[in-house]
């Protein structure tokens, strides 16, 4: 079992570029754990008000319905933040070529070395590798690699350096949308806050009530959904500006 575990490890290690990708992967974890907790309080709440649905027909159809949704909703959260890091690897090829790379194989670089050479050197010591004109938001790490002939093959690997939250708070784009999101959020938060208290505080119990507040939790996930697609869908054609911008820059120091 325990041989199983290391190869999976090392195959893993083999095609998933770690070395460039360990800040990324650690802060995106993070963030998926943050957002999971925040999650769990809605997977609850919606547990509690499943089980008080006696129809059992009724109760499967909503608990499709609404874990459906909140998955989707939860998904949408994760690529939101996903897209504000903008992490991504620039590739320059032995003919001084540039590309943004795809995928995460490191089997491209089996046969060759990860070295620094004079020049290398020299460029480290008195010009910055980054010196772009984003170089105050993006963060970048310079690799070079040789093969054995003599090739040079380099990769820039860049990521939002800032607080990435803050493309979403600041941002122009879809104000109105945002605020509609944070009222729905409010409102949504208000309407299950004074159910669950009188639930609580007295022996209410009235089974069209659990339905409506189920109801306005779906909708709540349904429109979240399409409101976190939109701005995704702006913010990445951000993130394409800047990995342009980026190129540019790059293929005139070339």
């Amino acid at each position: 079992m325990l041989s199983i575990i290391i190869h999976s490890i090392k195959i893993l290690f083999r095609f998933m570029d770690f070395e460039k990708k360990s800040d990324y992967y650690f802060i995106l974890f993070i963030n998926v754990v943050i957002v999971g907790s925040i999650f769990s309080i809605p997977v609850y709440l919606d547990y509690v008000l499943l089980i008080k649905l006696h129809n059992e027909l009724l109760s499967v159809s909503i608990s499709i319905i609404t874990y459906g949704l909140l998955l989707f909703f939860f998904a949408s959260a994760i690529l939101l933040i996903k897209e504000m890091m903008n992490f991504f690897i620039a590739f320059i090829d032995k003919k001084n070529r540039l590309f943004i790379k795809k995928n995460f194989n490191r089997k491209y670089y089996e046969n060759t070395m990860k070295l620094d050479s004079e020049d290398d050197i020299k460029s480290q010591l008195y010009e910055n590798d980054m010196s772009y004109p984003l170089r105050r938001l993006y963060k970048g790490i310079h690799y070079r690699y040789y093969s054995q002939d003599g090739e040079k093959f380099e990769e820039i690997a860049c990521m939002f350096n800032k607080l990435f939250y803050k493309r979403l708070i600041c941002s122009k784009e879809h104000v109105k949308k945002k605020i509609l999101w944070l009222l729905m959020t409010l409102l949504t938060t208000i309407v299950t806050t004074i159910y669950l208290l009188i639930k609580y505080f007295t022996d209410f119990q009235f089974f069209y009530v659990s339905i409506i507040i189920l109801i306005i939790h779906n909708i709540y996930y349904f429109l979240s959904v399409g409101i976190f697609s939109m701005v995704i869908g702006t913010i990445y054609k951000e993130n394409l500006k800047v990995k342009l911008l980026i190129l540019r820059f790059l293929k005139k120091k070339i």
